[in-house]
């Protein structure tokens, strides 16, 4: 069953003033929410747009509304640097090949945990598997069940909003190095004292857009 009607109501939307918004009438919006008539190519494009989700979401065939942010929001909570994300996100996108630990490995890696996070989204999203939570996360039949990854999921990673996800900078703000940088005076700084200054200015503008974004949510 789609979750068309689920949708529609969370915006407190009429069947009438749906359909009046897509050229159709309030009787095909029933139609389509009972599942008697099938909705087009067209219209789940538009609708999917419109709800702001993805259209497997809208078709009942994942959990996750919406893809991309998903992801992001749940990227985020490794505050990566630029360097890892590099390292853990584009070696994932250049190798097209999921990192999961095997089920003798004690203590999973940084990389391995993301990527078993990332793992659980492409099965229950790109490829309508069983979703694997982590209290039941089998290292072993994940493997096996792994392929080469799909290029549309390769694109939803290309697509991410790294300012999202990434922590510029030091996790810390490092006063005495900061302060030695102020030292000389504006028309004193050199180029390393301006890096470092940068760093810090960075840091500080990714942390408050995170704080930000939270307070939205």
């Amino acid at each position: 069953m789609n979750r068309l009607r689920q949708l529609r109501l969370e915006k407190n939307i009429s069947q009438a003033s749906l359909g009046k918004m897509f050229g159709y009438k309030d009787r095909a919006v029933g139609f389509w929410e009972s599942g008697r008539i099938d909705m087009n190519t067209d219209i789940i494009l538009k609708l999917a747009d419109f709800f702001n989700v993805s259209t497997d979401y809208l078709l009942g065939r994942t959990y996750i509304r919406n893809p991309k942010e998903y992801l992001e929001e749940c990227l985020s909570q490794y505050e990566l640097t630029n360097q890892e994300y590099e390292e853990i996100i584009g070696s994932l996108i250049n190798n097209c090949q999921f990192d999961l630990p095997t089920s003798t490995d004690i203590n999973f890696t940084k990389k391995q945990r993301i990527h078993s996070d990332l793992f659980t989204v492409y099965v229950s999203y790109q490829k309508s598997s069983p979703v694997y939570q982590e209290e039941n996360f089998d290292p072993e039949k994940a493997r096996k069940e792994q392929e080469p990854i799909n290029d549309s999921f390769i694109e939803l990673l290309e697509s991410l909003d790294k300012n999202k996800i990434i922590v510029d900078g030091s996790s810390s703000i490092d006063e005495n190095r900061l302060n030695v940088a102020f030292s000389s005076g504006y028309d004193g700084l050199n180029e390393t004292n301006k890096n470092i200054i940068m760093e810090h200015i960075q840091f500080l503008t990714s942390q408050q857009n995170r704080n930000n974004n939270k307070k939205k949510d």
